[in-house]
């Protein structure tokens, strides 16, 4: 009985919170926060003349609010995605809990007069997508289908009516003649463990290689510590490179694969596969994609991007 008084507690403290913010009256101006709640992870999307948002609730039931709006001011919980999950028994507290995990970072989409929303839980039995649907996000929703595990992804409806989810492999295409000594540049799965595939210009030759570095923080999130581990390189010829990362985050496997091209159609794999952490206590995320280009020594070198392709892997 306690525990249920808690938790209808928490979600009674959510609704007050956004109806005092709905209680105001749309005019041209608004003071922030429009909503008194904690509401993370939303993604917005507009249908008509409404707009749509969903939020996070991890490990709070029910969970997924959806939410409606006129002016993107005034905000209206209408629905929730689903009552509870049950795939792992550490919901019912049964050899562990999920606090912090559970439902995390819903895509929300609309297409042909249909809504989905497509979100995998951060758990572990029970990480496979859940997609739901439904005509009017006001009368609930559906389950539609359980995909295999995409953290953090993205649907995608494109003009031809195929579907896409948005999750992994990132290629950049880099043009390195403007690098003067010291300088380095590349792509990373970057977090706090991170994984960089760059190119150095060192004693006018420009070397390329994959770091692996970890960085340690104080409480107060002051850097303390970067520990750094290289585990290949190679010498480059040419200005022109190409650089890829291939991340495969199906449950159990959270591996970041380098390999590069001085053509953009043979690639050859480089350092080891790397293992892509979550740790809530530094960052808070999961890993990204990330283009740099720093110095060492002098400013003054660049870097030109021509391009970065991010793929995805089609259901």
């Amino acid at each position: 009985m306690k525990k249920l008084i808690i938790a209808t507690f928490l979600l009674a403290c959510l609704g007050i919170s956004v109806r005092a913010a709905d209680s105001q009256t749309a005019s041209p101006t608004f003071r922030n926060p429009v909503l008194w709640a904690d509401v993370p992870d939303p993604d917005v999307i507009r249908v008509g003349n409404d707009f749509y948002l969903v939020s996070t609730t991890m490990h709070l039931m029910p969970g997924g609010p959806v939410m409606t709006s006129k002016d993107l001011v005034n905000w209206h919980t209408v629905s929730y995605l689903f009552d509870r999950l049950i795939d792992s028994p550490k919901y019912d507290m049964r050899g562990g809990t999920v606090y912090g995990l559970g439902q995390w970072a819903t895509s929300l989409k609309y297409h042909n007069g249909m809504f989905y929303a497509l979100f995998a839980p951060n758990d572990s039995p029970g990480g496979e997508s859940y997609l739901y649907q439904t005509k009017d996000p006001r009368q609930g929703w559906t389950l539609r289908t359980r995909l295999p595990h995409f953290h953090d992804c993205s649907l995608f409806f494109d003009d031809d009516d195929r579907v896409y989810v948005f999750h992994g492999t990132g290629i950049v295409k880099m043009d390195l003649g403007g690098m003067r000594e010291g300088d380095r540049a590349g792509l990373s799965a970057f977090n706090g463990d991170a994984v960089q595939l760059m190119a150095s210009r060192q004693n006018g030759h420009t070397l390329l290689f994959v770091e692996e570095a970890s960085v340690k923080f104080s409480k107060s999130k002051k850097i303390e510590q970067v520990s750094q581990r290289t585990t290949g390189q190679k010498e480059l010829h040419g200005d022109i490179v190409y650089l890829r990362i291939d991340a495969d985050f199906n449950p159990g496997k959270d591996i970041a694969s380098l390999s590069y091209s001085t053509d953009g159609t043979t690639w050859h794999k480089l350092g080891e596969d790397f293992k892509m952490k979550y740790d809530f206590t530094r960052l808070f995320m999961g890993s990204r994609f990330a283009i740099f280009n720093y110095t060492t020594e002098k400013p003054g070198g660049h870097v030109d991007i021509d391009w970065f392709h991010f793929s995805c892997g089609e259901k």
